[in-house]
């Protein structure tokens, strides 16, 4: 990964270059325009190498969802090699798969040309489901160092109290602005929860996650074990 040039992506403009170049490019007009010409050309010329040489080039918001999509294209075997879970193992349903940036106290955040935030951590991981219980494997990453982790977890049926998604609004400070400015970001996250409300596991969610859905299957998979060991007692 290009490591120097996402890490830019999150860091302020530096526009004083741009500026000294403008300016002394409105000086060259005022010297052409004084009917000094052959003397404000130069400087003319002058102020936009400047503009051009110095301009802020980074990557674009595009080559970031690019660059951590590529990061985790082979989630779904490397997660079911890692678990050493087959496919006749599985209990009729395909594994769930979340992913999306992480926000979170040290993060950097920059805010995109399209208006959108992302923060140089992301995270992703998959649950896979079998006859007595989910597979979980969550892997988090850096996009602007060579950092990552992997986590993993076995969680019966019968273990589970419950599971739901929780929503909550993290205060931010924009990074690639001059000034910092803060904004609010909603985080959403899937929790597996044992039968005193305490959390397994917690699953960073993406936008546009059918989360939903998984909640139900987890709690009617773990509601139908209760029942099967209560008809077996």
């Amino acid at each position: 990964m290009d490591y120097k040039g996402l890490k830019k992506y999150f860091e302020p403009k530096n526009m004083i270059p741009q500026i000294i170049g403008a300016v002394i490019c409105a000086f060259g007009i005022f010297v052409a325009v004084a009917d000094f010409i052959y003397f404000g050309v130069p400087i003319i010329i002058v102020g936009v190498c400047v503009i051009l040489f110095t301009r802020d080039s980074r990557v674009s918001d595009e080559e970031v969802d690019r660059t951590a999509a590529s990061k985790i294209k082979d989630l779904d075997g490397r997660a079911r090699a890692d678990i050493g879970v087959r496919e006749r193992d599985m209990r009729g349903f395909m594994p769930e798969t979340f992913s999306g940036y992480e926000f979170t106290d040290g993060t950097a955040v920059a805010r995109g040309r399209d208006r959108k935030l992302r923060s140089d951590r992301y995270a992703a991981a998959e649950l896979v489901f079998t006859q007595e219980c989910i597979h979980a494997y969550v892997y988090r990453f850096s996009l602007t160092k060579e950092e990552e982790s992997e986590r993993r977890a076995v969680i019966k049926y019968c273990d589970v109290g419950d599971a739901a998604v929780t929503e909550r609004t993290v205060s931010v400070r924009v990074s690639n602005v001059p000034k910092g400015e803060r904004a609010e970001v909603t985080v959403h996250t899937l929790e597996i929860l044992d039968g005193a409300g305490e959390p397994i596991i917690v699953i960073p969610v993406g936008v546009g996650a059918d989360v939903d859905r998984v909640v139900k299957n987890i709690k009617r998979l773990a509601e139908r074990e209760r029942e099967k060991a209560k008809s077996d007692t």
